[in-house]
């Protein structure tokens, strides 16, 4: 297993973390983009004033999963170029490059990258899982 300690800067514990999903339908304008995954039900909320590039800056860490409901896979990633696209007609969306080769093809619709504002340094250390005892009780 992989433990992951993630540090936070000046986090404001009033911004909960969000989920952004991909758009990959090539004929959408927001092609490429992280977009709020239902921006007319419960939408993305950010603090008063802040925009994407407010909440998400180069350097900050991103997590990503494979799935919204059932993820089977975990990985975070640093950002290096946010570009904010949101309108008030459209909800948030924005462009954010990662450090290295993230996803190597066009994201997959199921997958989901969660903004945790403030997330700004990750260690993460592969731990051996051992049985139950006294203290994972």
């Amino acid at each position: 297993a992989t433990l992951t300690i993630v540090v936070f800067h000046r986090r404001d514990p009033s911004t909960l973390p969000f989920a952004l999903a991909p758009v990959t339908d090539s004929t959408d304008p927001a092609f490429g983009l992280w977009v709020d995954p239902d921006p007319t039900g419960a939408p993305v909320a950010l603090p008063d004033g802040d925009t994407i590039r407010d909440v998400v800056k180069p350097g900050s860490l991103v997590l990503w999963t494979d799935h919204p409901t059932s993820p089977t896979l975990f990985r975070w990633y640093r950002a290096l170029i946010v570009s904010d696209h949101s309108t008030p007609t459209a909800g948030l969306r924005m462009g954010i490059s990662f450090e290295g080769d993230v996803f190597g093809t066009i994201p997959k619709p199921d997958e989901r990258l969660y903004i945790l504002p403030g997330a700004v340094a990750g260690l993460q250390l592969p731990v051996t899982l051992e049985g139950s005892s006294e203290w994972s009780e």
